[in-house]
């Protein structure tokens, strides 16, 4: 099959099917959008829940190390530094547990006075953060993360000032957070599958991390959107980003108030997988629900248009096709039921029925035009025939009188001078209806018929007779109606029609009496010639339009003719749209009637006299 494969009509249906199922993917498409953010908003409220659970733990350990180091403050030998008293106080306050890995007593100067862990050597946190902000602000200071100087781990160091009379410091009070206490405590929280916690300082470094935290502990997160997030002052933010572990996720980070010099950030992250997941599954379902639909929608179309659409149609053009190539017994084969392809069925069905009606009704009539063209053949060659021996009897009866003439006895001259001039009238005569013949056959599709007068006619040609019947001792009359319809005629041919009967009459007629009548009967005009001649015998009846035939007893009583005259008769009538018919009886005569059909009522005028 020829063409683009969307011109199929299969491919059409299922193009079709397709568009269909268009709304409700994208319907499915868009509920899932919206499920996704739903699910999202969930996620973010829950980390944030989360967060801010775990910020407010934070900042109650904040205020407690606040509080501890606010009563140590108020503790006359660790206020001074008592190098007798303060390092035992501290170290007893270590050992009764806690988050601290060391408690400490500085100068203003940054230079450890007193410590709960020994110090071998001179120990100095001028530079560190949590120092430098307890001097600037004489309140509470976060630090940042560090390596102990004493304690050698990975700690989050707190300063409180000590305020002298004079109002300066005089001394800094340090308490060094151990951070696995942040694990530990997070390790409690009940978390989303595949969260994590992350506790940072202002820059970024990892606090804290569950799980897993001892591998991200002390490492700064890299420069992503996680990094950024944290740089932020807003006090609560949310952000999609790449975790240390490369994971993607949903944090929510809260920073732990009040806000302090270095600043501790506390964030919870669920995996976007996990706040997807169940998004995902419903698109992956609605998906796998629509599209085994749309399968069995598809396969459904693609049987029902082979067996409802495709084979019907190829039937139909098959037929088609064949019907075309000339094999008119061509049908479709399809049933013909209400639907469009049965009834196109239906109707292409009937139009080659109709096809095959009318070309053999035309070749029905081919065959009888071709039988009438033998026919006119055969009528041809019959009547050159006929003609040729017409004529050779004539012509050789004027040549052997001839030689007569020239060369028989003198007495008898006479005698053939006439026999040669009854044969010269019997050739002049057939030569005359046989010329009416030809220009007869010439002129039967042309002839041009008008309103005729048949009784003016009928009288005109038995005037022309009248003294051929006184001649003969026939008595010829014609006995004219008052009136008369018209009829529609050709009034050469119609003269000839009556000159004919009118002669056969006479001439059949050895004396006696020939009459001549018109009249109207049932919508046709009649003309009846009725004589009491010889008669017809009954074998010649059959043949007696015959061209060329002429009866037994015209032959034994020699009576000269043609054998032209009735034939020339039976064609003109019938041209006319007329019958002729007779009746006779062989001693008593015979009566021939005509019957000429009248014009129509609207088209009929007065009488003619």
């Amino acid at each position: 099959m020829s063409g683009s494969v969307f011109s199929r009509l299969r491919v059409r249906l299922l193009l079709i099917i397709l568009l269909a199922g268009l709304p409700a993917g994208a319907l499915t498409l868009h509920d899932n959008l919206a499920q996704r953010r739903a699910d999202r908003e969930r996620a973010s409220d829950q980390a944030l829940v989360l967060a801010r659970s775990l910020a407010a733990e934070q900042e109650r350990l904040v205020a407690a190390a606040r509080a501890d180091l606010l009563t140590f403050s108020r503790v006359e030998a660790i206020r001074t530094a008592d190098p007798a008293r303060c390092p035992g106080l501290l170290a007893e306050r270590l050992h009764e547990g806690g988050p601290y890995l060391n408690l400490a007593v500085t100068d203003a100067a940054g230079d450890v006075l007193c410590s709960g862990l020994p110090s071998a050597a001179a120990v100095n946190v001028a530079d560190r953060l949590y120092f430098q902000g307890a001097m600037q602000t004489l309140d509470f200071a976060v630090g940042e993360y560090q390596i102990g100087r004493i304690t050698g781990q990975p700690s989050v160091n707190f300063g409180y000032p000590v305020i002298g009379p004079d109002g300066t410091v005089s001394a800094v009070l340090v308490a060094a957070l151990d951070l696995d206490w942040f694990e530990r405590r997070m390790a409690r929280v009940d978390l989303p599958p595949g969260a994590s916690m992350l506790v940072t300082d202002h820059r970024g470094t990892v606090l804290a991390r569950y799980p897993d935290g001892q591998r991200w502990v002390g490492r700064r997160l890299p420069e992503s959107p996680l990094a950024r997030a944290l740089q932020t002052p807003a006090a609560v933010r949310t952000v999609e980003a790449d975790g240390p572990d490369d994971v993607r996720r949903l944090y929510a980070f809260a920073r732990l108030e009040p806000a302090t010099v270095g600043g501790v950030y506390v964030g919870l992250g669920i995996p976007s997988a996990v706040v997807d997941g169940p998004a995902d599954a419903a698109l992956a379902r609605n998906l796998g629900i629509l599209g085994g639909t749309l399968a069995l929608a598809l396969g459904g179309a693609w049987v029902y248009g082979t067996r409802q659409l495709v084979r019907p149609v190829r039937a139909i053009l098959g037929a088609a096709r064949r019907l075309a190539g000339g094999d008119l017994d061509a049908r479709t084969g399809v049933a013909h039921d209400a639907g469009e392809i049965g009834e196109l069925a239906r109707t292409f069905d009937r139009m080659a029925e109709t096809v095959q009606e009318r070309i053999d009704e035309r070749t029905r009539e081919l065959a009888a035009a071709n039988e009438r063209l033998l026919e006119l053949d055969r009528l041809k060659s019959r009547f050159v025939a006929d003609v040729s021996h017409e004529l050779r009897a004539p012509v050789a009866n004027l040549q052997l009188y001839l030689r007569l003439v020239e060369r028989g006895i003198v007495e008898k001259r006479g005698r053939y001078l006439e026999i040669l001039n009854v044969q010269a009238l019997r050739l002049g005569q057939l030569i005359d209806d046989i010329l009416d013949v030809s220009r007869l056959d010439a002129e039967k599709d042309s002839l041009e018929l008008v309103r005729v007068n048949l009784a003016a006619i009928v009288e005109r040609v038995v005037d022309l007779h009248q003294a051929e019947a006184a001649a003969s001792g026939i008595e010829l009359a014609y006995e004219r109606p008052i009136t008369l319809p018209p009829i529609l005629g050709a009034d050469r041919q119609l003269t000839q029609v009556v000159d004919n009967l009118v002669a056969n009459a006479l001439r059949y007629t050895p004396g006696g009496r020939v009459r001549v009548t018109t009249d109207a009967h049932l919508g046709h005009v009649r003309l009846v010639v009725e004589d009491t001649g010889i008669g017809i015998a009954p074998e010649d009846r059959h043949h007696i339009f015959d061209r060329f035939y002429r009866g037994r007893l015209v032959r034994e009583a020699n009576i000269p003719g043609t054998g032209l005259g009735l034939a020339i008769v039976k064609e003109i009538v019938e041209i006319h749209g007329g019958t002729i018919d007779f009746d006779s009886a062989v001693g008593y005569g015979s009566v021939f009637r005509v019957h000429l059909p009248t014009p129509r009522p609207a088209e009929n005028g007065e009488g003619l006299a």
